[in-house]
């Protein structure tokens, strides 16, 4: 079990412990772990998606601080995957249309937007403030950014991807932080994908099929993750991948191997 990265701040008030009552009562959590929660800082790239469940589960679960990196606008092709958004809200930009969604569903959470591309000037200074980065992407050139960034600031990375009716989760974290933290195995995105696969074999972005309930069930897992790492409790998929394929109704999880020559720089081999 690793060190929880949430700091506890002060106690409950009489309407938080009845709003998290429920998983106060999940094992290693209880009220310490529900303060680490709102004490916890999320960086997450992408409110699409992915994203929508992810935001809308993080800010339910009540972390505290949630940031929220995107630069697209509301269409409709995005309405039956990206729930955390609304018709009425089309055209706007979807940092702005989930930040009013996480306040009217939790006021104890903080939302800080950036309607802006992520890029290699920018990733440092964005990544920074935050205790953990959540990649909610739909590319591998900007997948590999975020990792190579919070690899060189030792923040842990919770990763998910779709394609048509499967998907994948996992986190990844290297470097002396995650060492301090009591980390098992040290991992990061290029020792699971050393390359991006070809487009034709592997469609990214607006050419790729995607069905919305995929995205649900993978932003799910992903926010399982981020709420272990910040209330420090359960078994992380570190240095494991889990698999959902809803076409074949299967879910499992592989262990995949580490190249530690990847830890040092930050930059894929």
């Amino acid at each position: 079990m690793i060190t929880a990265l949430g700091r506890a701040g002060t106690a409950l008030t009489d309407e938080q412990r009845e709003r998290y009552a429920r998983p106060m009562l999940l094992d290693g959590m209880g009220e310490e772990g529900q303060r680490r929660l709102l004490g916890t800082s999320v960086l997450v790239i992408g409110a699409g998606g992915l994203g929508s469940p992810v935001l809308m589960y993080l800010a339910g679960a009540g972390i505290g601080h949630i940031g929220i990196v995107d630069s697209d606008v509301l269409d409709t092709s995005n309405l039956h995957r990206q729930v955390i958004h609304s018709m009425s809200e089309l055209g706007q930009a979807k940092t702005d249309s989930a930040a009013r969604r996480i306040a009217d569903l939790n006021p104890d959470v903080d939302v800080t937007c950036y309607h802006l591309r992520l890029t290699a000037e920018n990733v440092d200074d964005l990544f920074e403030p935050f205790d953990i980065i959540v990649d909610a992407t739909d590319n591998f050139a900007t997948r590999y950014l975020i990792d190579a960034a919070a690899t060189r600031l030792g923040k842990p990375e919770v990763w998910g991807s779709v394609l048509g009716a499967a998907g994948q989760v996992s986190t990844f974290w290297s470097g002396p932080a995650a060492r301090t933290a009591g980390v098992p195995v040290e991992v990061r995105l290029t020792d699971l994908y050393a390359c991006a696969p070809r487009e034709d074999v592997v469609p990214e972005g607006a050419s790729s099929p995607v069905i919305g309930p995929i995205t649900g069930m993978v932003g799910s897992l992903m926010v399982g993750e981020v709420t272990k790492l910040a209330a420090g409790y359960g078994q992380l998929l570190l240095g494991r991948v889990a698999f959902i394929d809803t076409a074949a109704g299967q879910l499992r999880d592989m262990t995949f191997k580490w190249r530690t020559s990847t830890r040092i720089s930050g930059h894929p081999e």
